[in-house]
C-alpha cells in the first residue's frame, strides 16, 4: 500500500468514527426532543400523589396533568393542595400531560410571574 493510500485509509477511518459518534449522540437526544416542546406551568396544586400532580394554572383554564416520575421526590415532597408551584417540563407526545423535569414550590404571584409561563390545554 502506498503512502497516499494509507493516508486516505486513515482519514476514512476517522470520518467513520466521527459519524458513528454523531449518530449515537443523536440517537440518545432524539427521544427527549420527540416528546414535545419545553413549557413552564405556574399555578396551584389541585391534588398530588407519588408520581402525578394536577395544577390549576394562574392564568386560568383547565387543570394541567403533571407526570412527576422524572423529578426527584425531594423537589415536591413538601407540596400540598393549594400550594403555589412552578413546573418545568415537556409536553408528552400525545399532548395530554406535562412530563416534569423540575418542580419548585412558589409563594406569591411576584415569585412566579414570567413571560414564558403558559397554560397547557388538553387536545
Amino acid at each position: 500500500m502506498t503512502m497516499w493510500a494509507k493516508k486516505i485509509s486513515l482519514v476514512a477511518t476517522r470520518v467513520t468514527a466521527v459519524v458513528a459518534v454523531v449518530v449515537f449522540m443523536l440517537g440518545t437526544v432524539t427521544p427527549v426532543l420527540a416528546e414535545g416542546r419545553y413549557v413552564r406551568v405556574d399555578g396551584r396544586v389541585q391534588w398530588i400523589s407519588a408520581d402525578k400532580m394536577m395544577v390549576i394554572p394562574d392564568g386560568g383554564g383547565v387543570p394541567v396533568s403533571i407526570d412527576l416520575r422524572r423529578v426527584p421526590q425531594e423537589q415536591y415532597a413538601t407540596l400540598a393542595q393549594g400550594n403555589g408551584v412552578v413546573v418545568d417540563g415537556v409536553i408528552s407526545a400525545d399532548g395530554r400531560l406535562v412530563l416534569a423535569t423540575s418542580v419548585k414550590p412558589a409563594g406569591g404571584w411576584e415569585e412566579r410571574a414570567d413571560e414564558r409561563s403558559i397554560s397547557v390545554r388538553p387536545r
